[in-house]
């Protein structure tokens, strides 16, 4: 019996050895403590979160001793609506420094930034001071929606979009945005300012109708032409006060549209649409309204009941000033430098019509006479950039006061 009993305790001896060296990590059996995965120290390390929407790289030196990193998400701490807002973090310890620069990269969705951002223009910033403020070297990658820049110390981060960087707009599309205290400063006013690039378009050209109202704030919009490195540069070919729709015609290309306050103090949302007409628009009703042509484009239309009622002050001959007739207008905004032709074509036979030319509040030309003279034309050559505005009208054709309505073709070129 003593035989048996002998090898039972030898073995329990030997197992209670066993533990007890594991316990006190031992060198014949040791085990590693399990490592905290939001730990880095002098060696660096890479930090990430489980849905993987946020990834800090911190290499070495970067802090002097062992750190437990957190994040969390936390609400837009601004009313800036160019911030994505489920892209906005807290990091800790709040103020911890780093003795070298650390990568940050954070995803974004699309759909928590204003409509149309271009990627290009994303970038993460720190909230410090009451303002977002730019990190180091962004990138942006925009196949895998994250963008990365390089931060020196702890404390809220989050993906915002440059503000004076434009949309993009279709040019069949509908406008809603808003005016803010963040949005881009226009360097002329000053005015807060929101900008869209539209697509290329081609073709002969095309009738552009646009219509922006706000309920918030005063101030203007329009189409200009494209400038990739200062949106606030470069001629303005249609503009009008919010709550007055725009018609043009655009020759082919690539432009800006843009939206405006008329000063700082004011800010709110606006809305509008914008929508293509073919080539060229028809009969514009008289409010009046015009029609806005670029050099290089043409409108063909006719003069109706719904044109404009005008009284003639510059007829030829001039016995026929004070009578009543019916007119369209165009807009014309004129680079100077360059001589432009102004050209009015009758289409309907038996009628007749006269081209007049103002700018700068007064008259400046007038191209009339008899139906056989056709087209009606004036040059005209400003010397520094200015609108002008074209009057086609009905004109009599017999001594016995008579204008009768028909189609016609008007255009300018350079």
């Amino acid at each position: 019996m003593s035989i048996s009993r002998l090898p039972r305790r030898t073995r329990r001896c030997a197992c209670a050895v066993t533990i007890l060296l594991a316990a006190c990590g031992g060198s014949d059996s040791p085990t590693q403590a399990t490592k905290n995965p939001n730990q880095v120290g002098a060696a660096g390390g890479v930090v990430q979160t489980a849905d993987q929407r946020v990834t800090l790289n911190v290499p070495a030196g970067a802090v002097n001793k062992d750190v437990v990193i957190s994040v969390t998400p936390v609400p837009n701490p601004s009313s800036d609506d160019h911030v994505a807002t489920n892209s906005i973090y807290q990091f800790g310890p709040e103020g911890t420094q780093f003795a070298q620069p650390v990568t940050l990269k954070l995803a974004y969705d699309s759909s928590a930034l204003p409509a149309g951002t271009d990627p290009a223009a994303l970038r993460i910033s720190t909230f410090a001071n009451g303002a977002w403020q730019v990190v180091d070297n962004i990138t942006v990658d925009s196949a895998s929606h994250t963008v990365s820049g390089q931060i020196h110390h702890f404390s809220i981060y989050g993906v915002n979009a440059d503000p004076c960087t434009p949309r993009t707009g279709d040019l069949n599309f509908a406008w809603v945005g808003h005016i803010t205290s963040t949005s881009c400063l226009y360097p002329i006013g000053p005015k807060y300012s929101d900008y869209f690039n539209t697509p290329a378009f081609t073709g002969v050209q095309a009738a552009i109708e646009m219509d922006v109202t706000s309920q918030d704030f005063t101030g203007g919009y329009g189409i200009k032409d494209y400038d990739a490195s200062d949106p606030s540069k470069g001629t303005v070919w249609a503009y009008s006060p919010i709550g007055t729709g725009i018609r043009v015609n655009l020759r082919p290309g690539r432009y800006q549209l843009f939206v405006s306050t008329a000063d700082t103090t004011k800010h709110g949302d606006y809305q509008g649409a914008i929508s293509v007409h073919g080539s060229y628009f028809g009969a514009a009703p008289c409010d009046p309204t015009f029609v806005g042509l670029t050099p290089g484009t043409y409108n063909l239309t006719a003069l109706t009941s719904v044109s404009c009622d005008i009284t003639l002050q510059y007829s030829d001959p001039p016995k026929y000033n004070g009578q009543h007739t019916k007119a369209d207008y165009y807009a014309v905004k004129l680079p100077g430098g360059h001589t432009y032709t102004f050209t009015a074509t009758i289409e309907t036979a038996n009628t007749n019509i006269a081209l007049a030319l103002y700018g700068n509040g007064k008259f400046l030309n007038l191209a009339a006479g008899p139906s056989t003279q056709n087209p009606k034309v004036i040059r005209f050559t400003p010397a520094t950039d200015m609108w002008v505005t074209l009057e086609v009208s009905a004109s009599t054709i017999s001594d016995t006061w008579n204008a009768p309505l028909g189609a016609y073709r008007i255009e300018v070129s350079n």
